[in-house]
């Protein structure tokens, strides 16, 4: 099982409900996606003020085990970081972020969802 929560995610076991492995951020919120064979999660990196988000890939070694699966790109990272990570799906290597809020002002127009996902080989 995989918690996230402001600045890190865990692994903890289902059986003895022992922390088994976890990976913290010092600038960015960390969303666990999906649980890869029960021994490597994939973590939304959510979008900061200087840096775009992503989907890094974590195993039971934490931090020594990372490896980016998307980086999400710059020119979207305004627009990402204003969602504040509101909702979140992932499915097939794609990504959908929703706003954690609608202010529905037509003299602020923003972003209601946005998707990325790897580019086709």
């Amino acid at each position: 099982m995989h918690l996230g929560g402001t600045g890190q995610v865990g692994a903890y076991d289902l059986t003895t409900g022992k922390f088994v492995w976890g990976v913290k951020s010092d600038d960015s919120t960390l969303h666990p996606l999906y649980a890869e064979d029960g021994t490597h999660a994939l973590v939304y990196e959510a979008a900061s003020p200087r840096r775009p988000g992503g989907i890094i890939r974590f195993g039971p070694g934490g931090v020594d085990t990372d490896k980016q699966v998307l980086r999400h790109p710059e020119s979207a990272r305004a627009s990402e970081y204003g969602m504040l990570a509101g909702n979140l799906a992932y499915a097939n290597g794609r990504i959908v972020i929703t706003p954690s809020f609608v202010n529905g002002d037509d003299a602020r127009p923003a972003a209601r969802m946005l998707s990325f996902a790897p580019e086709a080989p």
